[in-house]
């Protein structure tokens, strides 16, 4: 086992896989005379696979030691059947409609995706970023081209993609999951819902197959149908298709972001009442304190504490405070430095208010007032960033 964690599922159960001797790139920036490849960098190769989604990484990577933007990744896609297997997958995303959407290839390498995609339905709009020199050669053909690379941050929210496209480039990325999760997150953010075709190489039949040249220090991470379908299914979105093609050397999918706006919102709402509620149990403490009621605070330590540091009652305002465990009197609360004292002393020495400090106890500690008849005006609690009464 090793201090790392999975890229996928975030699981700290790894093993090591293969761990052979540094190694040169082997696909990016081929050396162009036999010293400059004698001489040519090497790189550590330490794989692991995870022992709960099987996803296989190099925890040695760094994503900053290779040129992208210097020079291109040189992959062969003449092969005949390689060239049949393209026009599969751009069939599987026409299946989804092309017609007047905007199609984002992100990677697009020197656009051949996207002329596919562009003979079957010229009647959309298709976008490829490549921040690799290939970046070029697809601006050559006619096709729009942002030489960079694509930012969800920025980019969902400018282009509003309809369909995603991204071939064999999430093996080449540090943080995968990050990079699929942020574009579900920002078409939340936009309120749309795009189609997300992605591809990656299988590195199943390199497992069973005991094979070593399928483990390159370009492609961080290798992907098992079980840790690429985990990739999408923990990010945020749907699976609508799922593959294994071409001699089952390649994952596809096709998945949809799911609708978790409601999440975000959420969060948002509760962080604005956290910070407004602050204002509104102040001006309702400081309304009692100038009509000179005492105020008792009940509930000293723990979620207490925390209640008292974060609204900022400070001792010499809201010098009482009880507790009904005996074991904490004596003692001070932290960061504010009232003196604890046993709930039992409100009995002969009454305030005019009870606020309760721990939500979670309130139906106790009101039937503890009750118990042993201590006097009141008002048992309060903050609720829904309000000050209420119990």
């Amino acid at each position: 086992m090793t201090k790392h964690h999975c890229r996928v599922c975030g699981s700290s159960l790894l093993e090591r896989l293969y761990a052979p001797a540094k190694q040169p790139l082997a696909a990016l920036n081929l050396p162009k005379s036999k010293e400059k490849a004698l001489e040519a960098p090497t790189y550590e190769l330490d794989f692991h696979i995870c022992l709960s989604c099987s996803h296989v990484y190099n925890i040695a990577f760094d994503y900053y030691k290779i040129p992208y933007e210097e020079d291109s990744n040189l992959m062969y896609n003449s092969g005949n059947d390689w060239q049949l297997h393209i026009l599969d997958v751009a069939k599987l995303a026409s299946s989804y409609g092309l017609k007047g959407k905007c199609i984002v290839d992100i990677g697009c390498g020197d656009g051949g995706f996207l002329e596919a995609l562009k003979t079957i339905e010229p009647d959309a709009r298709y976008i490829g970023f490549e921040p690799g020199i290939e970046a070029q050669t697809a601006k050559d053909k006619g096709l729009e081209i942002k030489k960079d690379y694509f930012l969800a941050e920025r980019d969902m929210k400018h282009y509003k993609p309809d369909i995603i496209i991204c071939r064999h480039v999430i093996e080449h990325l540090s943080h995968p999951k990050e990079f699929v999760e942020h574009i579900s997150y920002h078409a939340s953010l936009c309120e749309i819902t795009p189609i997300f075709i992605a591809e990656v190489p299988n590195i199943q039949n390199a497992l069973n197959q005991f094979r070593v040249a399928d483990y390159l220090y370009e492609h961080v991470s290798n992907f098992t149908a079980l840790s690429f379908r985990s990739l999408f299914e923990l990010s945020g979105f749907d699976i609508l298709e799922f593959s294994a093609m071409y001699q089952e050397e390649v994952v596809v999918t096709a998945a949809q972001v799911s609708k978790n706006i409601a999440i975000h919102k959420s969060a948002k709402h509760i962080y604005n009442s956290l910070l407004s509620q602050k204002q509104n149990v102040h001006t309702t403490l400081q309304a009692l304190v100038d009509n000179k009621k005492t105020i008792a605070l009940w509930g000293a330590t723990g979620k207490g504490a925390s209640f008292i540091n974060s609204f900022e009652l400070s001792c010499d305002k809201y010098p009482i405070v009880v507790d009904s465990d005996e074991r904490k009197c004596g003692r001070y609360v932290p960061g504010t430095g009232q003196l604890i004292t046993h709930s039992s002393t409100l009995v002969d020495k009454p305030c005019d208010i009870i606020l309760i400090t721990t939500n979670w106890r309130a139906k106790d500690i009101a039937a503890e007032i009750q118990r042993r008849g201590i006097s009141y005006e008002k048992i309060l609690v903050v609720e829904n960033a309000r000050v209420k009464e119990v």
